[in-house]
């Protein structure tokens, strides 16, 4: 018997590849071994005709349909009327435009069903409960009582998903004022069908995030906080987790909603650009630990946290200049880019780092998870990197166009999908990567911003480009102004700049 079914799926897969529609088919993984789950017979409500469907450990097969289990975002059940109806977003592809030409988008399905009797309608529930779909038992119409995810079913006495509660911290000015209508109208519909419980804040100026997470108290939404904006409110965000002075705080997970004018660090560790992908992401629930670094200068006493890159020079003066043309949105950053390049500057800085002798696996990735302190797990760094503690320091000094540090690849969604900053970056990996751009014409600036599209910059002449566990910037003018994921800061030199592994919770998984 079983053997019938996996034949009739294969069947109806290659049936799904050669339909003209205008959803995109979604197969389950091949690579993975596939599971029957549940088999039954549903009545389309559409159509008004009954339907064999399939239930899979990675997919529902509904005739000619295959349905990925990681689209579906909640079920609904009315058990007076034995109706079923699954909420999803599939991806489609319009017909006259080639999949070469940008990203499958995606859109909302609802799909109404009938079941037998009442104790089929409820094995599916089970089953669906089961593969972690968030099930609402809605009230009939006999005054039957519902049940939503979150409590113990009365018929099955199955534990159903439960309800998540967010804070939403909703930057109004990010993407041209855009993130507002992005959130109300594409991601919070989404978030109410997967039963989320959100409390929505939205800044008034700089540093109200970091100031607002410092302080609140997430008794009552302990699953985390939801980003909606750049890689600026996220920044801030990091500051204020680990401003706090319990421990239990900083171990919150941050969610990302890609609305501002650049989103690096959604898009270069997870692949997402798109507000509502990012969505689905969230929902299904998968984590991500991710590396921090600091940034500390001598007199100060502040130090700085971040998640992307820092950078000293010409990518620091763009940044300055880009505030003054906001009403550009993302394209501020060309603008800018194209007055600052026929007025170069350079900088007189002397760069101390200790560079790093890379391992397969220098530490384990759940070291963090199994009880290790910071100290530890730094020691653990330094060890496998290949280094004594005291450190082999190096230098190099003169005059540079730009300093940059990468905690990641450092991907910028305006550019080709090919452009890395830091191309041989990890984002989890305990190391930093440190580009040192020395002092060039106008010609070679532009040549290296055409070869950076193509990852291919780091191997001109007047490039350095080193992986490091720490470094020093010294500069002859003492203070400095620098950007750090997209926020300008003023810091005394010399600064001190390091980094720790798995610091922050970041929820999602990587979308090919």
């Amino acid at each position: 018997m079983m053997t019938e079914i996996m034949k009739k799926i294969q069947r109806r897969r290659m049936y799904n590849g050669r339909k003209p529609n205008r959803v995109a088919i979604q197969r389950p993984r091949e690579q993975e071994k596939e599971e029957i789950i549940f088999e039954d017979k549903l009545i389309c409500l559409k159509r008004g005709t009954p339907m064999t469907a399939i239930l899979t450990t990675h997919a529902l097969l509904l005739n000619s349909t295959c349905l990925k289990l990681e689209d579906i975002l909640s079920v609904s059940c009315v058990f007076d009327c034995f109706e079923l109806t699954i909420h999803s977003y599939v991806t489609f592809e319009t017909r006259w435009v080639p999949a070469l030409f940008g990203i499958p988008r995606r859109r909302y399905s609802c799909l109404n069903f009938m079941a037998q009797n009442r104790e089929k309608l409820a094995e599916w529930k089970n089953a669906l409960a089961k593969q972690g779909c968030y099930i609402n038992c809605v009230p009939g119409f006999l005054g039957i009582k519902g049940s939503t995810s979150g409590t113990v079913d009365s018929v099955s006495g199955i534990a159903l998903k439960p309800r998540k509660s967010f804070l939403v911290i909703l930057n109004p000015r990010s993407g041209r004022g855009h993130a507002r209508k992005i959130y109300y109208n594409e991601v919070e519909p989404i978030f109410k069908l997967a039963g989320f419980s959100c409390k929505v804040v939205e800044t008034n100026g700089p540093r109200h995030a970091q100031a607002l997470v410092s302080s609140f108290n997430f008794d009552a939404y302990p699953d985390g906080i939801i980003c909606v904006g750049g890689d600026g409110i996220v920044n801030e965000v990091l500051n204020g987790l680990h401003s706090r002075e319990d421990e239990k705080s900083r171990a919150i997970a941050v969610g990302i909603i890609p609305a501002g004018s650049d989103n690096s660090l959604v898009w270069t560790v997870f692949g997402i650009s798109d507000p509502v992908r990012a969505a689905l992401a969230i929902i299904k629930g998968h984590f991500m630990r991710t590396d921090v670094f600091a940034i500390k200068g001598m007199k100060g006493s502040t130090m700085y946290l971040g998640h992307t890159t820092f950078y000293l020079g010409f990518m620091s003066d763009v940044l300055e200049l880009s505030a003054k043309y906001q009403i550009f949105g993302p394209l501020r950053y060309l603008v800018a880019g194209l007055i600052r390049i026929f007025n170069l500057r350079y900088y007189e800085c002397e760069v101390n780092y200790i560079p790093a002798v890379e391992k397969e696996s220098y530490v384990d990735s759940n070291s963090v998870l199994c009880g290790m302190t910071k100290e530890s797990t730094s020691k653990a760094i330094i060890e496998g990197c290949g280094i004594d503690e005291q450190g082999n320091w190096k230098s190099s000094k003169g005059l540079f166009l730009g300093i940059i540090i990468c905690n990641h690849q450092c991907k910028t969604v305006q550019c080709l999908k090919s452009q890395k900053l830091a191309p041989s970056a990890k984002h989890n990996d305990g190391l930093l990567d440190l580009l040192l751009v020395h002092k060039i014409g106008l010609f070679r600036l532009l040549w290296f911003l055409i070869l950076m599209q193509y990852s291919h910059h780091v191997s001109l002449p007047f490039v350095e480009y080193i992986k490091v566990c720490r470094a020093r910037i010294n500069s002859v003018e003492g203070n400095i102004s620098c950007g750090i994921d997209g926020e300008l800061l003023t810091i005394d030199t010399p600064a001190f700049i390091s980094v720790s592994p798995h610091q922050i919770y970041l929820i999602g998984h990587r979308v090919d």
